[in-house]
């Protein structure tokens, strides 16, 4: 009977050792897959630092290029509010000069005498008054 419990003893040690052995071998395993997480997730962490640099050298170069495209769409405003108001001032003019021109004409062919040279006259100051616009209107 001894023998036999001897026996089993034996069977059981070497169960358990072979157990240990495979369990030892398990953990060794989990061991090096932990390891390479580790690394994983310090590799992911370069990755992820790199790329938040990136994207704020990219956000600050956005920012940047905003502000000098909103200074250009200011720029062009005003230059266009100003050629907007230099056409409806040479606008002006033109209408004005076509007005005295006609006026000037309807003078000089339907009325007569000493009336049509003081129309004339007065025609004539109405012109250069006009011109006299013109020049200081393209200076605006």
């Amino acid at each position: 009977m001894c023998q036999s419990v001897l026996s089993e003893n034996r069977q059981n040690v070497e169960r358990l050792c072979s157990q240990v052995a495979s369990l030892t071998s398990v953990i060794r395993d989990l061991i090096g897959r932990v390891s390479s997480l580790r690394e994983d997730v310090e590799c992911q962490r370069s990755v992820s630092a790199r790329l938040e640099c990136d994207l704020n050298q990219q956000t600050v170069l956005f920012q940047s290029s905003l502000q000098q495209t909103r200074k250009d769409i200011e720029r062009q405003h005003s230059l266009l509010t100003k050629q907007q108001v230099n056409s409806l001032v040479n606008s002006k003019i033109k209408q004005d000069l076509f007005v005295d021109g006609g006026k000037f004409l309807y003078s000089q062919f339907s009325l007569e005498g000493n009336f049509v040279i003081f129309s004339k006259r007065s025609s004539l100051k109405m012109v250069e008054i006009n011109v006299e616009i013109v020049v200081v209107g393209k200076d605006i």
